[in-house]
């Protein structure tokens, strides 16, 4: 059973940029001969987001650390996560577009241009 808790705070007035906020806990069954002891694993985290104006990606860049991971013998291991959000459900803007097909306009759309 996993718990997680997740909470993104704006930095900017146009709410382009947001700090990630984040912590989980789970309670877990091992496998025979693949788990350590106890039977519970906990971490916190946080990072930043970006919003594109045109509201069609973010990108979340983000740190955490798992207090219980057993990594060389110790506790305690560290992970960054990369994240890429793309909306491809937004209005490509008019369905009715001239340009050849021989013209790739994906990348334009994607940045706004």
């Amino acid at each position: 059973m996993l718990f997680n808790a997740s909470y993104l705070l704006p930095i900017a007035p146009n709410q382009r940029w947001s700090l990630d906020f984040n912590a989980a806990t789970a309670v877990i069954d091992y496998l025979p001969s693949t788990g350590q002891s106890g039977n519970s694993i906990s971490g916190v985290g946080g990072g930043i987001m970006y919003r594109a104006p045109s509201d069609k990606f973010r990108f979340l860049a983000s740190y955490g650390y798992g207090f219980n991971a057993i990594r060389d013998g110790d506790r305690g291991a560290s992970s960054l996560t990369f994240l890429l959000q793309i909306d491809l459900g937004k209005s490509h803007g008019n369905d009715r577009d001239s340009t050849p097909p021989s013209h790739w306009r994906g990348w334009n759309w994607l940045l706004g241009r």
